[in-house]
C-alpha cells in the first residue's frame, strides 16, 4: 500500500544523502577544444589545445568533460575515417563498433566521460550533433563533418542528428557519489492525504539517505524525519 503524510497542509519533501566518511573527493571537468580545417571544411575535438597540424585553426573551447570515469558517467568514444576526414563522437558502444567493423573508421579511444541524455545535472547541457558532406578539389575529393555544440541553433548546411549526450558548459567540481531524485519531479508539492511515491538513485555506493518533510512556510529547523532509507529504492510504493 502507499504511505501518505497525515497532515492537513501542503508539505515539502527533502532527501538528504550522506556519503560514506571521509568526505568525498571532488573531480573537476576539463575543457574540450574544437579545431577547424578549412580546405576540407571539417572539425575535430581534443582535450589538448594544440593544433593537429598545418592548416588547422582553433575555435576555442567547445564544452567540458571529465578526464576519468565516475559511476554516473559514460564514455564519449572517438572514431575517425581518414578517407573522408570525418571524426565521429558517440556514447553508443554499438555505433562505435559498427563504424569500425563495417564503415571503415579507426578506433581512437575515449575523448572523455560525459552524462547520459536523461541525467540533467546542474551546469550540464545537451550536446547536439549535426552532419554535412562537402565536395572540394574540383569535385575530386569529398569530406564528411560531424559537428558538435551545446547550442541548439543549427549551423548552416548541416543536417541535425539529435542529442548525443550531456556535457558541461564550464569547469565544475563533481562528487564521486551522486544522489538523483526521479520522483516527485523538482518543484512538486505533496498534498497531505494523497499517496505519494518517492524514488531515487545513488551512484557510487555507500552512504545513506534521510527522508524528511516540513509544512510549506515553516522555518528550516522544523524539518521532521520520516525514515532513514537505503541508498537506492522507492518509498511509499
Amino acid at each position: 500500500c502507499r504511505r501518505c503524510l497525515e497532515t492537513l497542509v501542503w508539505v515539502v519533501l527533502m532527501l538528504v544523502f550522506a556519503p560514506p566518511a571521509p568526505a568525498q573527493e571532488m573531480v573537476q571537468t576539463v575543457p574540450v577544444y574544437r579545431v577547424y580545417f578549412g580546405p576540407a571544411q571539417v572539425h575535430s575535438y581534443s582535450r589538448l589545445p594544440n593544433l593537429p597540424g598545418e592548416g588547422w585553426q582553433s575555435e576555442g573551447i567547445a564544452f567540458y568533460v571529465l578526464r576519468d570515469k565516475l559511476p554516473y558517467t559514460v564514455p564519449l568514444y572517438t572514431v575517425y575515417k581518414r578517407k573522408i576526414w570525418d571524426h565521429f563522437y558517440t556514447v553508443s558502444e554499438q555505433a562505435k563498433k559498427d563504424c569500425c567493423t563495417t564503415l571503415g573508421y579507426e578506433d581512437q579511444g575515449v575523448l572523455g566521460y560525459v552524462l547520459p541524455r536523461d541525467l540533467d545535472l546542474p551546469g550540464s547541457a545537451p550536446l547536439y550533433r549535426w552532419v554535412r558532406t562537402y565536395t572540394f578539389g574540383g569535385g575530386a575529393s569529398t569530406s564528411q563533418d560531424h559537428f558538435y555544440q551545446t547550442a541548439s541553433t543549427s549551423p548552416a548546411g548541416y543536417t541535425p542528428e539529435g542529442i548525443e549526450c550531456r556535457v558541461w558548459t564550464s569547469q565544475v567540481a563533481l562528487p564521486r557519489t551522486l544522489l538523483q531524485i526521479d520522483e516527485p519531479k523538482a518543484g512538486t508539492n505533496v498534498v497531505a492525504g494523497q499517496p505519494t511515491t518517492i524514488a531515487w538513485r545513488v551512484w557510487g555506493g555507500g552512504g545513506s539517505v534521510r527522508l524528511s518533510f516540513a509544512r510549506s512556510g515553516d522555518p528550516a529547523e522544523s524539518w521532521q524525519a520520516i525514515t532513514s532509507v537505503a541508498s537506492s529504492g522507492v518509498f511509499g510504493s
